[in-house]
């Protein structure tokens, strides 16, 4: 396992990232958003971590259909090919040791911190796991399109796209040694430290909606670090 690189500065301060939080949340209330896909796609996993009689084939479709709306099909060979593309990636996810993914479903930034070897180990061996399975079925296995699997089915990262990475670190293009995981811990520094702000700016949304989505805490700082294009 490679050291963890010492990320520490990230673009976006809170006060513009509950900018962005507000935004993303306020777009989401639309009934048909794109936005809403992973929101589907994220209940549709959980009911299946639990649930005994999980219907595999359906849960493709739910992912690839989030996949396609948060843009994974553009310039992606999985244009090429139907929902069951998937089927290796659901089974790999589901099939994980119970430990294991009681640790990575739903993480939280202090049990990251915690336990930080642990938890990057085992999100490690599932990022490549799921890696490999796309690159085996001809598809590049990308930061972008494995996080974004990972954000859509356990919420344990956030979706390291271009607008998310110019969010945290100022430019959209990485170079390719820079791991979607080196940036989780200085993520999960930020969200503990500003906790109380992220929770006011949640439940003052929520109030005046009158609806509560319990995001997990990697998708609130998908949300709140993703930068809109203009």
């Amino acid at each position: 396992m490679a050291k963890e690189k010492d990320v520490r500065k990230l673009a976006t301060d809170i006060r513009h990232f509950k900018s962005n939080l507000e935004r993303y949340l306020e777009d989401s209330q639309k009934e048909l958003s794109r936005y809403r896909s992973w929101e589907h796609c994220y209940v549709q996993f959980q009911k299946a971590i639990i649930s005994r009689k999980v219907d595999r084939d359906m849960l493709c479709l739910w992912l690839a259909w989030y996949l396609a709306s948060w843009g994974m099909l553009h310039n992606s060979e999985l244009l090429n090919n139907n929902y069951k593309i998937h089927r290796s990636i659901v089974d790999a996810i589901l099939d994980m040791d119970k430990k294991d993914l009681k640790l990575l479903n739903n993480l939280k930034c202090q049990d990251w911190l915690d336990d930080k070897e642990n938890c990057r180990n085992k999100l490690n061996e599932l990022y490549q796991e799921i890696r490999d399975k796309y690159e085996a079925l001809g598809v590049t296995g990308t930061d972008t399109l494995v996080t974004k699997v990972l954000l859509g089915t356990l919420g344990c990262i956030p979706a390291f796209d271009n607008l998310f990475k110019e969010g945290i670190s100022g430019k959209a293009n990485w170079h390719r040694r820079t791991l979607a995981v080196d940036y989780v811990t200085v993520l999960c520094k930020f969200y503990e430290k500003n906790e109380n702000s992220i929770n006011k700016t949640l439940l003052s949304f929520h109030s005046s909606k009158g609806k509560a989505t319990p995001y997990p805490q990697m998708k609130i700082l998908d949300m709140g670090f993703w930068k809109k294009e203009k």
